[in-house]
């Protein structure tokens, strides 16, 4: 995959903003609604991580 292609920074950027957010929502909320928000956080997370990587080892 090209580092610079589109759908890379969209990964990254969508992936670690929402995995930011839904990691917060879902520890602070643990709770209340479960531990699903923390595990889409956190999976979200790793894509957006994978991604930053892979765009920087190129």
């Amino acid at each position: 995959m090209k580092t610079d292609s589109a759908l890379l920074w969209l990964v990254m950027v969508a992936g670690l903003t929402l995995g930011i957010l839904l990691t917060i929502i879902g520890l602070v909320l643990l709770g209340e609604v479960g531990p699903v928000p923390l595990i889409v956080g956190l999976v979200l997370l790793a894509f957006g991580g994978a991604a930053f990587f892979t765009r920087q080892r190129a």
